[in-house]
């Protein structure tokens, strides 16, 4: 499943959910709606794909979506952590799950940013809106979609400068809740590197109100 058809299609099934999460509907009302849903649902289901489930592909035998990058990241042989990782439950556009956030690279210039102590050639930037279905307190975006949103961000730095792996920990500071249905813009960027560890730091901000940082520690496997 790939193509702008298929993304119109994912993209179709968030507004679903948004409008059923904000719906105020009586029993008759729902048992005649789920018949259509489940009309839909037995339509897909032999178009189901059996094997292993991964965020850049959805055949394990085939390379991944590779679309037209505009912008040169090494660790993503040239795409956007969107682009190479399509099915993604954060940046996914090919899943219905994401909201989904965009992200990007950033080449860091040292004599421009003097602020940022950074290890890495890149930078990610991102932004993201949440709609009503990822709320947790009132008006607000729920803390744990914001971890997965900092694992994705802080993966994705340590992967455009060749340095991915798994997550070992995570650590996240709330500092005012992240509002619903508001762009929000994040960054990241590696602060420091030791053996197979590489360590990240990002932000997430409501225009220059900061919402949460984040630290996190990345893990490269034992190839041998």
């Amino acid at each position: 499943m790939s193509g702008p058809g298929a993304e119109e299609l994912n993209e179709a099934v968030r507004r679903l959910v948004t409008v059923l999460r904000t719906s105020d509907i009586d029993d008759d009302e729902a048992r005649t709606l789920m018949g259509q849903i489940d009309a839909v649902r037995t339509a897909l289901e032999p178009r189901v794909v059996e094997g292993d489930r991964m965020q850049a592909m959805l055949r394990s035998d085939g390379p991944p979506r590779q679309p037209g990058a505009t912008e040169l990241e090494p660790g993503l042989g040239g795409k956007t952590p969107p682009e190479f990782f399509p099915y993604s439950p954060v940046v996914g556009a090919l899943n219905p799950l994401s909201p989904p956030a965009d992200m990007w690279s950033v080449k860091l210039d040292p004599a421009a940013q003097p602020e940022v102590v950074s290890v890495g050639d890149y930078a990610v930037h991102g932004k993201v809106t949440f709609p009503a279905g990822y709320n947790g307190p009132p008006n607000a975006v729920h803390g744990g979609m914001l971890a997965a949103l900092f694992d994705e961000l802080l993966g994705s730095v340590c992967v455009v400068n060749a340095q991915g792996g798994f997550t070992g920990t995570l650590t996240i500071r709330y500092r005012s809740p992240a509002p619903l249905d508001t762009e929000l813009t994040m960054r990241a960027h590696v602060v420091h590197k030791e053996r197979r560890k590489t360590f990240a730091g990002g932000e997430l901000f409501d225009g220059s109100t900061l919402l949460a940082e984040a630290e996190g520690i990345f893990i490269r496997p034992d190839m041998g």
